[in-house]
Protein backbone atom coordinates (compact mmCIF):
# COMPACT_ATOMS: atom_id res chain seq x y z
CA UNK A 1 0.00 0.00 0.00
CA UNK A 2 2.79 2.42 0.87
CA UNK A 3 4.36 1.89 -2.56
CA UNK A 4 1.07 2.71 -4.28
CA UNK A 5 0.53 5.87 -2.26
CA UNK A 6 4.11 7.07 -2.69
CA UNK A 7 4.25 6.54 -6.43
CA UNK A 8 0.56 7.01 -7.20
CA UNK A 9 0.87 10.22 -9.23
CA UNK A 10 3.74 8.79 -11.28
CA UNK A 11 2.01 5.47 -11.83
CA UNK A 12 -1.17 7.23 -12.97
CA UNK A 13 0.84 8.66 -15.90
CA UNK A 14 3.14 5.69 -16.62
CA UNK A 15 2.32 1.98 -16.57
CA UNK A 16 5.62 0.90 -15.00
CA UNK A 17 6.75 -2.69 -14.55
CA UNK A 18 9.60 -3.98 -12.40
CA UNK A 19 11.50 -7.19 -13.15
CA UNK A 20 13.58 -9.28 -10.78
CA UNK A 21 16.16 -11.63 -12.28
CA UNK A 22 17.90 -14.05 -9.93
CA UNK A 23 20.75 -16.21 -11.24
CA UNK A 24 22.23 -19.16 -9.38
CA UNK A 25 25.47 -20.85 -10.36
CA UNK A 26 25.30 -24.63 -10.37
CA UNK A 27 29.11 -24.61 -10.06
CA UNK A 28 28.95 -22.86 -6.68
CA UNK A 29 25.74 -23.05 -4.66
CA UNK A 30 26.85 -19.99 -2.67
CA UNK A 31 27.17 -17.82 -5.78
CA UNK A 32 24.05 -16.01 -6.89
CA UNK A 33 23.16 -12.65 -8.41
CA UNK A 34 19.97 -10.63 -8.35
CA UNK A 35 19.12 -7.71 -10.63
CA UNK A 36 16.15 -5.37 -10.69
CA UNK A 37 15.05 -3.59 -13.85
CA UNK A 38 12.24 -1.26 -14.80
CA UNK A 39 10.30 -0.73 -17.99
CA UNK A 40 11.45 2.35 -19.88
CA UNK A 41 8.82 4.86 -18.78
CA UNK A 42 10.23 8.31 -19.40
CA UNK A 43 9.88 11.24 -21.81
CA UNK A 44 10.34 10.06 -25.43
CA UNK A 45 13.96 11.19 -25.86
CA UNK A 46 15.09 9.68 -22.57
CA UNK A 47 13.15 6.50 -23.34
CA UNK A 48 14.94 6.18 -26.70
CA UNK A 49 18.31 6.55 -24.97
CA UNK A 50 17.38 3.90 -22.40
CA UNK A 51 16.32 1.45 -25.11
CA UNK A 52 19.45 2.19 -27.19
CA UNK A 53 21.63 1.41 -24.16
CA UNK A 54 19.79 -1.87 -23.61
CA UNK A 55 20.32 -2.82 -27.25
CA UNK A 56 24.05 -2.06 -26.96
CA UNK A 57 24.33 -4.37 -23.96
CA UNK A 58 22.08 -7.08 -25.40
CA UNK A 59 22.55 -7.32 -29.17
CA UNK A 60 19.98 -10.11 -29.26
CA UNK A 61 17.28 -7.42 -28.92
CA UNK A 62 18.00 -6.48 -32.56
CA UNK A 63 16.70 -9.94 -33.58
CA UNK A 64 13.42 -9.75 -31.66
CA UNK A 65 10.23 -9.23 -33.68
CA UNK A 66 7.75 -6.43 -32.93
CA UNK A 67 4.82 -8.89 -32.58
CA UNK A 68 2.39 -6.02 -33.39
CA UNK A 69 2.81 -4.64 -29.86
CA UNK A 70 2.49 -0.87 -29.32
CA UNK A 71 5.83 -0.46 -27.49
CA UNK A 72 9.38 -0.52 -28.79
CA UNK A 73 11.50 -3.64 -28.56
CA UNK A 74 13.69 -3.24 -25.48
CA UNK A 75 11.12 -1.18 -23.58
CA UNK A 76 10.18 -3.96 -21.15
CA UNK A 77 11.68 -4.41 -17.71
CA UNK A 78 12.94 -7.86 -18.73
CA UNK A 79 15.11 -6.25 -21.42
CA UNK A 80 16.92 -4.24 -18.76
CA UNK A 81 17.71 -7.21 -16.52
CA UNK A 82 18.57 -9.63 -19.33
CA UNK A 83 20.92 -7.02 -20.80
CA UNK A 84 23.21 -7.84 -17.86
CA UNK A 85 23.42 -11.61 -18.42
CA UNK A 86 26.92 -11.37 -19.93
CA UNK A 87 28.27 -9.43 -16.96
CA UNK A 88 26.76 -12.01 -14.62
CA UNK A 89 28.50 -14.75 -16.59
CA UNK A 90 31.85 -13.00 -16.16
CA UNK A 91 31.37 -12.98 -12.38
CA UNK A 92 30.59 -16.68 -12.09
CA UNK A 93 33.22 -19.34 -11.38
CA UNK A 94 35.37 -20.26 -14.39
CA UNK A 95 33.57 -23.59 -14.76
CA UNK A 96 30.34 -21.78 -15.65
CA UNK A 97 31.54 -18.42 -16.98
CA UNK A 98 29.79 -19.04 -20.30
CA UNK A 99 26.49 -19.34 -18.38
CA UNK A 100 26.31 -23.12 -18.92
CA UNK A 101 25.16 -24.60 -15.66
CA UNK A 102 23.45 -21.44 -14.49
CA UNK A 103 19.79 -21.26 -13.58
CA UNK A 104 17.89 -18.00 -13.87
CA UNK A 105 14.50 -17.15 -12.38
CA UNK A 106 12.56 -14.07 -13.41
CA UNK A 107 9.40 -12.35 -12.20
CA UNK A 108 7.80 -9.14 -13.43
CA UNK A 109 5.33 -7.09 -11.40
CA UNK A 110 3.03 -4.27 -12.42
CA UNK A 111 3.83 -1.53 -9.90
CA UNK A 112 0.42 0.10 -10.14
CA UNK A 113 -1.62 -2.91 -9.07
CA UNK A 114 1.30 -4.83 -7.55
CA UNK A 115 0.48 -8.02 -9.41
CA UNK A 116 2.67 -10.44 -11.38
CA UNK A 117 2.57 -10.13 -15.15
CA UNK A 118 3.79 -12.67 -17.64
CA UNK A 119 6.18 -11.84 -20.43
CA UNK A 120 4.81 -10.21 -23.56
CA UNK A 121 5.44 -11.87 -26.93
CA UNK A 122 8.70 -9.89 -27.36
CA UNK A 123 10.02 -10.99 -23.97
CA UNK A 124 8.90 -14.59 -24.51
CA UNK A 125 10.90 -14.62 -27.75
CA UNK A 126 13.86 -13.00 -25.95
CA UNK A 127 13.79 -15.60 -23.17
CA UNK A 128 13.60 -18.44 -25.69
CA UNK A 129 16.53 -17.08 -27.70
CA UNK A 130 18.62 -16.38 -24.60
CA UNK A 131 18.09 -19.92 -23.35
CA UNK A 132 19.21 -21.29 -26.70
CA UNK A 133 22.17 -18.92 -27.11
CA UNK A 134 23.48 -19.23 -23.55
CA UNK A 135 22.42 -22.80 -22.75
CA UNK A 136 20.97 -21.38 -19.57
CA UNK A 137 17.68 -22.44 -17.99
CA UNK A 138 15.40 -19.43 -17.47
CA UNK A 139 12.24 -19.94 -15.43
CA UNK A 140 9.52 -17.32 -15.49
CA UNK A 141 7.33 -17.28 -12.38
CA UNK A 142 4.38 -15.47 -14.00
CA UNK A 143 1.94 -16.66 -16.68
CA UNK A 144 2.81 -16.00 -20.32
CA UNK A 145 0.74 -13.30 -22.06
CA UNK A 146 -1.24 -13.86 -25.23
CA UNK A 147 -0.44 -12.46 -28.67
CA UNK A 148 -1.90 -9.07 -27.80
CA UNK A 149 0.40 -8.67 -24.80
CA UNK A 150 -2.35 -9.37 -22.26
CA UNK A 151 -2.32 -12.34 -19.83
Amino acid sequence: MLLSRTLNSYLMRHRTKINLLVCLSSGNANKSFALVGFSASAPPRVKEDIIDQRKKHLRLLEEIKQHDLPWAIGNCAEAETFAHMDSIGRQLPVAVNDLHGMIAVTLTLDLKDQSPVGPCAQCSELIYKLQSQLSCAIFNLAPVKGDNGEP
